[in-house]
């Protein structure tokens, strides 16, 4: 459980990220949060799919990306009014165990990286604008410590994804690359956020 500093330290960041990113966010977000009528959570955001690994690019999200427990948090490719994203941790996982299509939200993520995954690199775009881009290589980190969390890889500069504007996470498999055998191969980006709602009424 955060404490009091560490929760103070905490909005003071997001206060800070937001007013940095202010030429950005929407006209209808700045008048709510002028207001106090924004709020701030912590959340984990996760995607899980089946990706078809060769030399080209996957996109994890698109227009018609459905909210499914368990398999993805995100509905569509844009977040809604008030719901900025400030993404402060990123994790990847892959799994290449099963033959069948449809086992996203049943997989452990947890075997090594093949080859051409572990070569590749993502990117995230807003508004088709590279905002972040990393080797899938320096985002993997399984069972480096004690807990889930230090799987995680902390980024030296936050990500911010504000609303209205179209996302990409998309994973680049670099030239040549190849499948791993005749498995079905998954990969699971969870993505540790700061997010903004707006307060209730």
């Amino acid at each position: 459980m955060k404490n009091a500093l560490q929760i103070t330290t905490v909005l003071a960041m997001v206060m800070q990220v937001l007013s940095f990113h202010a030429n950005r966010l929407p006209v209808e977000f700045k008048q709510n949060l002028d207001q106090a009528n924004i709020k701030v959570i912590e959340n984990v955001n996760i995607i899980r799919k089946e990706v078809a690994v060769g030399s080209g690019t996957e996109e994890l999200i698109d227009a018609n990306t459905k909210k499914i427990r368990g398999v993805s948090d995100y509905i569509g490719n844009t977040l809604p009014d008030n719901t900025v994203q400030i993404i402060t941790e990123i994790k990847v996982g892959y799994d290449a165990s099963q033959t069948a299509s449809g086992k996203e939200g049943s997989l452990s993520y947890g075997s090594d990286l093949s080859s051409t995954v572990r070569n590749a690199r993502l990117v995230i775009k807003q508004d088709g604008n590279v905002i972040f881009t990393m080797p899938i290589s320096q985002l993997n980190n399984p069972n480096t410590g004690t807990n889930n969390t230090d799987d995680f890889t902390q980024l030296a500069i936050p990500v911010v994804l504000v609303p209205n504007q179209t996302i990409s996470f998309d994973i680049e498999f670099p030239v040549g690359g190849t499948p791993n055998g005749t498995n079905k191969e998954y990969f699971e980006l969870a993505l540790r956020t700061f997010e903004t709602r707006r307060s209730a009424a």
